[in-house]
Formats: structure tokens, sequence, C-alpha cells
């Protein structure tokens, strides 16, 4: 159930941030003064960004202490959720950035540009690398008492552990691919 609830965070978060508030400061200051009445509803909305971060921010803290000691709610779907959604979002960040260096924007009036948003600004995001450090530390410590006598194995095991289940899966079968080809 934590893991639906948290996929849903931040999906929800996903949208705010690019659906809403990026949308609304990229039009800059014009038409937030002719749309006057959007600014409640955005300001709201921001609101609810930065509480969602708080609570993606508990989870990974959860996330990170489960990395060293057994927590009990957290499973290698939460993590693979996160690594997934946080990816999801740098990608979108990415491409924000890269239509916000368009020149287009140095054509236009002043007051026409696209605003700072202050919100995203302070986001504090984790970064996806650091949470499958996390993840591996978590599934490393599941392991703990299986048999190591294989250094082998336990070697291709361990670039392994940070991969969440999707991408084994197509590691898995690119690798059969491959062994078709041969």
């Amino acid at each position: 159930m934590l893991v639906k609830e948290v996929r849903s965070c931040h999906q929800l978060m996903t949208e705010i941030e690019f659906e809403w508030i990026r949308q609304w400061y990229i039009q800059g200051k014009n038409h937030s003064e002719l749309h006057y009445y959007w600014i409640k509803p955005i300001a709201y909305l921001e609101d609810v960004f930065i509480q969602l971060q708080k609570v993606i921010s508990c989870v990974n803290n959860i996330l990170k202490t489960s990395s060293t000691s057994r927590v009990d709610a957290v499973s290698e779907d939460l993590f693979d959720v996160t690594i997934e959604e946080i990816e999801n979002r740098t990608k979108l960040k990415i491409a924000w950035e890269s239509r916000l260096k368009d020149s287009i924007f140095k054509t236009l009036k002043p007051n026409e540009r696209p605003l700072p948003c202050i919100v995203l600004d302070k986001s504090n995001a984790v970064e996806s690398s650091i949470v499958r450090e996390w993840r591996k530390g978590f599934v490393s410590m599941g392991n703990a008492s299986g048999d190591r006598s294989n250094s082998k194995k336990r070697k291709a095991k361990d670039k392994t552990l940070s991969l969440t289940k999707k991408e084994k899966k197509r590691v898995a079968s690119n690798w059969e691919k491959l062994r078709k080809k041969l």
C-alpha cells in the first residue's frame, strides 16, 4: 500500500510542477496581471507542492535509514518507485531548462518573459544515484546471510543491486537477444 501512495505523491508533485506552476511562470508578468484570478489558485498549488516535498523528504529519510538498518515498511518496490519518479522528474526539468534557454524569450518585452519561480528554485530533491546507493545497501542487507563463497557471482550481483526491477528485466532481455544472435 505504501508504494502506491508514494507513487501517487510523486506523480501529483510532477503534475503540479510541470502542468501548473511552470506553465504559469513561463507566461510572464503581463499574463499574470491579465489573469489575476489565477494568482490565488497558483499560490495554493505552490503550498501543496511544498507539502508534498516534505512528505517525499520524509520517505527519503526512511529509505536512507533502511539502507543501514531494517525498516519493516520498506521494500525494493518502494526504492524502485522513488528512483523511477525522480528520474522522470529530472528528465522533465532538463527539458524545461532547455526550453527556457530558447532565444525567443530574449525577443519578448521584459514583462512578457518568464518569471523566476522561487518555490521550484528552493527544491532540495535527492538525486536518483543516491537513492540507488541506498537501495544497494537495503538489498545487500537482505542477502547478508546468503552464500558468499563465489566471489564472481557476488561481484556480478553487486552490480545489479542498484538497478530497479524494470531495469533488471531490460538487461536480462537484452542479454537474451544478444545470445540468440551468437
